[in-house]
């Protein structure tokens, strides 16, 4: 492989950290692995009733804001990047048909798709652009891994996928081979029957 075909890291947004859902530890370890009961956080954040004052949040909570990260399809939308088609790439090389439509069919409903295989990368063509948004949205924010490999999928510059109709491809011929061998078969069975 040169450095050119070389699979993209995943870069990881700095401002994730700042963001952070979770509660942050402070000194008093063994006691927020014993766990701090939800109810004493809710009512640290609920306003007082009637003037009556509330005990401050437990020592070893630290109250940090949470901000979520937001998706802003508007934006995607005006600038034409979003499309019905979605480039897969990364995959496993002994990846075959079967697993990439259930990879993608629990998105959405899939209207056709092309492997290229000796390059490990797929194009899968959705029936609607929403199907593709859930599908790419989905691999974004949690990546997973097939056989040890992280797939990464992007929208494709193309609209639709147009596959040559005169080469057949390898899954037509054999798909041709094994309806041939049902046809051979399906003639021998009426060659041995006897006369009536």
């Amino acid at each position: 492989m040169t450095a050119d075909s070389e699979p993209k890291k995943a870069k990881l947004d700095p401002s994730a950290f700042y963001s952070s859902p979770f509660l942050l530890p402070v000194p008093s370890m063994p006691q927020l692995l014993a766990g701090v009961p939800l109810t004493s956080v809710a009512a640290s954040n609920a306003p007082p009733p009637n003037g009556a004052t509330v005990p401050p949040p437990p020592a070893n909570v630290c109250l940090a804001p949470i901000t979520m990260p937001s998706c802003n399809n508007s934006q995607l939308q005006n600038s034409g990047s979003l499309s019905k088609v979605v480039h897969i790439r990364n995959l496993p090389l002994d990846m075959n048909d079967v697993e990439l439509l259930q990879l993608c069919l629990q998105y959405a409903r899939v209207s056709n798709y092309m492997m290229l295989k000796g390059k490990s990368q797929a194009f899968v063509e959705y029936e609607s652009e929403a199907g593709a948004a859930s599908f790419v949205n989905a691999m974004n924010s949690i990546p997973i891994q097939v056989r040890g490999r992280t797939i990464f999928a992007q929208y494709s510059t193309h609209q639709e996928l147009k596959l040559d109709k005169n080469r057949p491809s390898q899954s037509s011929q054999a798909d041709q081979e094994d309806f041939d061998k049902v046809q051979l078969f399906q003639f021998q069975i009426f060659e041995y029957l006897p006369p009536l």
